[in-house]
């Protein structure tokens, strides 16, 4: 009696499908397929072993729920079946009080070291933002008086409205002749 992975190779061979084709076709490497063509199912985990014989089967034109019955005859007979791992489960809680991690006490240099750098950070913040509005505020030019002496001497008599050339002294005057 031939086994099903023999027949599944004589149905790829009868239909003149290259194991290559198979391959590209299907993304198995072509090693693990010659492993299923030769009933060496110890290459990969069984559920692995499903997937790729069923994606073998499909892409030779076999019927794949057949096949996987045929699988797992075989590995239930050959005793390749794997047994069900449960899976582990730890209990996380701590035993005891001293196994809950409590974040070490701060030294009183660490703790300043902080208040300080938050002061500076403080400081410089309040600062941008100071500048920020002293830019951003529009400020109406100043008003300039026209009655009031241009010079703090109030002797001088010269304001706004007079001609400075008139009131200056000689000595300070261009000669234009």
């Amino acid at each position: 009696m031939e086994t099903f992975y023999s027949d599944l190779k004589n149905l790829r061979e009868q239909q003149k499908i290259d194991l290559s084709e198979v391959s590209n076709r299907t993304k198995i490497n072509i090693n693990f397929l010659e492993a299923i063509e030769k009933g060496d199912f110890s290459f990969l985990p069984h559920s692995y072993v499903r997937l790729f014989v069923r994606a073998y089967a499909i892409e030779i034109g076999a019927e794949p729920e057949e096949i996987l019955e045929k699988l797992t005859e075989y590995m239930k007979e050959t005793g390749e079946l794997p047994k069900k791992v449960e899976p582990i489960v730890e209990d996380l809680t701590p035993e005891s009080d001293s196994e809950v991690l409590v974040p070490p006490e701060r030294s009183p240099f660490q703790f300043r070291s902080t208040l300080i750098k938050a002061v500076i950070l403080l400081a410089i913040l309040l600062f941008a933002i100071f500048i920020i509005k002293k830019i951003t505020t529009k400020q109406p030019p100043p008003q300039v008086n026209t009655k009031t002496p241009l010079l703090n001497n109030p002797t001088s008599g010269i304001t706004a409205d007079d001609d400075l050339f008139t009131n200056y002294p000689e000595h300070t005057r261009l000669n234009t002749d």
